[in-house]
């Protein structure tokens, strides 16, 4: 029998939003890597849901620690929704981390000081839609709720093979009407790394350099939209000041996500007490310069100094122009367009996060490729990079792509719904991301994905 993938206890969970049963007989609530078991308080949430659902419930761990959640109900034959979610922080809303959701004044459930994940949201609230209708014709419906999406796909890549019946796969997590996804790039995390003695610091003065404002963005979906990366804006600063000016490099923070470009970088510099003008003069002809390079993109760039404690120790020297040439030399942005679809990047980097600091140096990197020799390609190219400046590198969390499907039958199906609905075409791409389905199509290969 094939399922129907929904999910729906999530959203019940943290908004108190409790359906009516769906169905005479039990629904199956299959508990799973949805919380930790430090977690088993919320068991009488759960409890309680499973009595309005009429369910039956079970537990099932896993290796993971974790639990995963599957909702089925009814027998309908052969489609499947499903819809990721920071589940951490949904289903702790209110407590742990005190997000406190409401209803406005429109109906729109919504949270003070987030957004909750609106597309997630969207997504969430079509299948409730879809759960608690009465009129609906429908049968069994599977939910599939894998957790850590933004952090690395952890729960997608945890996800056991034979757990799932379906053999069609709709991900509800879109952002535009009308637009339907039939491919993804693949990706892998790339790590370098460096152990360093720190030296002492015989400077007179010291001053941290901020460049923030910058637009930023997804790291694969606006990768090709020509934004600056801070980190690669700074390094052109560095430079200068430790060329012109005898300044020495002391910490580096940038950029606080794989999967976005970085916006903001800070560097800690130490130099001569009658160099500091002059570096505030090379600071602001960097930010013009920027402004200028990427003029009708940036537009609200801020770099500037300001005093700093002197920190007691810096990077050798040796050590330091290492690091800085790796930053420059790496590469970063989009390295080739799909040939056949010159206007859909293939391969690209993104320089995301560079920590120096107390003896340790990390660059952490996601790279994407919707080929599996181009991505191949790209890490040998930055980790050749990398060992010149004396750097281990380390590749984890690797995921494949998924390559399109334009016979797919339920995308033809949903393409005429949509144009009988609309009276227009539907928009279908692939996107320049990392979607859980190529994760899962790894595992179910013979599932119809859109």
């Amino acid at each position: 029998m094939k399922k129907l993938l929904a999910i729906l206890l999530v959203l019940a969970l943290s908004l108190g939003m409790l359906p009516m049963a769906l169905a005479d007989e039990p629904t199956v609530l299959t508990i799973g890597s949805i919380i930790t078991k430090r977690d088993l308080d919320k068991n009488v949430l759960i409890q309680r849901i499973a009595e309005k659902l009429n369910a039956k419930i079970e537990f099932t761990f896993y290796d993971t620690d974790q639990y995963s959640v599957m909702l089925t109900d009814g027998t309908l034959p052969d489609i499947m929704l499903s819809k990721y979610e920071y589940l951490q922080n949904v289903l702790a809303s209110g407590l742990a981390l005190n997000i406190e959701p409401y209803i406005d004044e429109e109906g729109w459930v919504r949270a003070k000081g987030t957004t909750l994940g609106a597309d997630n949201g969207l997504g969430v609230a079509a299948i409730m839609a879809v759960m608690e209708s009465k009129d609906l014709k429908h049968g069994l419906v599977e939910g599939l709720i894998p957790r850590d999406e933004e952090t690395g796909m952890f729960g997608a890549n945890e996800l056991p093979e034979g757990e799932l019946c379906g053999d069609i796969l709709m991900n509800l997590d879109s952002e535009l009407w009308g637009k339907f996804v039939i491919g993804s790039a693949g990706g892998i995390d790339i790590t370098a790394k460096l152990e360093y003695q720190p030296v002492a610091n015989n400077e007179e003065t010291a001053v941290r350099v901020t460049l923030k404002g910058l637009f930023g963005g997804h790291s694969g979906l606006e990768i090709h939209c020509g934004r600056a990366n801070a980190n690669k804006e700074m390094v052109r600063l560095v430079r200068k000041a430790v060329q012109q000016l005898g300044a020495r490099l002391a910490v580096w923070h940038g950029g606080n996500m794989r999967n976005a470009i970085p916006f903001k970088a800070e560097v800690v510099l130490a130099l001569a007490a009658d160099k500091v003008e002059a570096l505030k003069k090379l600071v602001e002809d960097q930010r013009l310069l920027i402004e200028d390079e990427f003029k009708g993109i940036e537009k609200n760039v801020e770099f500037f100094v300001e005093p700093v404690e002197k920190p007691a120790e810096l990077l050798p020297s040796e050590i330091q122009d290492n690091l800085i040439d790796a930053i420059y030399a790496c590469h970063n942005g989009v390295l080739r367009m799909i040939p056949a679809y010159p206007n859909v990047v293939e391969t690209s980097s993104n320089l995301a996060i560079i920590d120096i600091e107390n003896g340790k140096a990390a660059f952490k990197i996601l790279t994407r490729s919707s080929r599996e020799d181009m991505k191949e390609y790209l890490c040998r190219t930055l980790e050749s990079c990398f060992s010149m400046a004396g750097m281990k590198t380390e590749f984890t969390a690797p995921y494949g792509g998924w390559d399109p499907n334009p016979d797919s039958e339920i995308l033809n199906l949903l393409k005429a719904i949509y144009k009988e609905q609309n009276g227009q075409e539907a928009t279908v791409q692939a996107d320049h991301a990392g979607l859980e389905c190529s994760v899962i199509l790894s595992k179910y290969p013979g599932m119809d994905v859109v």
